[in-house]
């Protein structure tokens, strides 16, 4: 007899797959995983030191600290960004459902749309949640999103999440 999958399985299969996609595919754990920062407006630098991308003011970022930066992952390589323009953060992810939206980039370019009811785990930061889009960071403005909650099983996932619900 085939056992359906319970809520936990499903929502613990997703976790892991989004996680993946957090850290980076293909042995690139390495730079992602660590800390979430929040930006006071910085440039982001490749190891040579020049001048690849800019995350705007309270844009997120996943990096690790190495010495006087937090290494993250720019365009599929490794890149850099002084600590001194990044805060560290304690943001939990939740999983929100879209309202329909468009997904931006942190030049503000629109570079997709998230149907209704699309799932998305993803970080609040004041006006915006911050998650990753086919490898890019991106945002979604908090009033086409909400809080995702499962009528079934009576109880938010932010709570879930937190061990307030068993």
């Amino acid at each position: 007899m085939e056992k359906r999958k319970t809520f936990k399985q499903v929502l613990l299969k997703t976790s892991l797959l989004l996680a993946l996609l957090l850290l980076g595919l293909g042995g690139k754990i390495q730079a992602a995983g660590g800390q979430l920062y929040e930006s006071q407006g910085a440039n982001i630098r490749n190891w040579s030191g020049e001048k690849i991308g800019y995350l705007p003011k309270d844009a997120l970022v996943m990096g690790r600290l190495k010495g006087d930066y937090v290494e993250i992952e720019e365009k599929g390589a490794y890149a850099k960004i002084h600590k001194s323009v990044l805060k560290p953060v304690n943001i939990k992810a939740d999983i929100y459902e879209s309202l329909g939206a468009n997904i931006r980039n942190m030049k503000d370019e629109k570079v997709g749309y998230l149907a209704k009811e699309t799932l998305i785990r993803a970080y609040l930061n004041k006006d915006y949640v911050y998650f990753i889009y086919k490898g890019e960071r991106v945002r979604v403005h908090k009033n086409f999103i909400k809080l995702y909650y499962d009528p079934n099983e009576k109880v938010s996932l932010a709570y879930r999440e937190e061990g307030w619900a068993s």
